[in-house]
């Protein structure tokens, strides 16, 4: 069985030329000393720690084909999320014109559950970035990007509007108290970088 040091230094060889090559050994190298860290907790001794860290990782020639195995095929999961986030968007500002009794009650119940929704869609996105990492390992990064930077954007920009528009605050009134307008603020901030742990979570459950 190979250590930590052997490990690496096939990798880094064997990823020889490959653009991502010194980000995919450090991500390699947070992951093993992580992982060291957390057996270490649980009583192990240093050997035994490095030796079942080392036995739960592939040769380093199956990860080298794993990220030459040809480009991701992005665009239909990019448009499924796409679509689960625009859909949700506009839902919300449709129920938010409506002028029916019904949706007025429904409306009103969405309000009182205002956290609830908030949190839920945090847990959303950090669900996607975990899927993803999972599911594609360090290739799907570009992906991860590429889904956030669609998807948040008009998240951003409604966020702003509602803030500095006066005509738009009137709609969302009761949901513009200042605890609630804060916590959105620092939440939709820190989509990306909570998401991007996500990913590296995934990436490391699925190694």
């Amino acid at each position: 069985m190979m250590t930590k040091a052997e490990f690496l230094s096939q990798l880094r060889v064997e990823l020889e030329g490959h653009p991502m090559r010194d980000e995919i050994v450090a991500e390699y190298t947070d992951y093993i000393e992580q992982k060291h860290r957390d057996l270490l907790l649980q009583g192990n001794n240093e050997l035994q720690a490095e030796a079942l860290v080392m036995s739960q990782l592939v040769d380093p020639k199956k990860i080298v084909a794993q990220f030459s195995s040809g480009r991701l095929k992005t665009k239909p999961i990019l448009r499924k999320v796409l679509l689960v986030n625009y859909s949700l968007f506009f839902l919300g500002i449709l129920i938010t014109m409506a002028q029916s009794t019904v949706v007025s009650h429904l409306w009103f119940y969405l309000v009182e559950q205002k956290w609830v929704i908030l949190g839920a869609y945090s847990l959303l996105w950090g669900c996607i970035g975990y899927l993803i990492g999972k599911k594609y390992g360090f290739k799907g990064k570009k992906l991860h990007k590429r889904i956030f930077q669609f998807s948040l954007i008009p998240n951003y920009l409604f966020m702003l509007i509602v803030l500095y528009m006066e005509p738009i605050q009137q709609w969302f009134q009761p949901l513009l108290t200042p605890g609630f307008v804060v916590m959105c603020i620092v939440v939709t901030l820190f989509f990306y970088p909570m998401s991007k742990v996500s990913f590296k979570m995934g990436v490391f459950k699925g190694i």
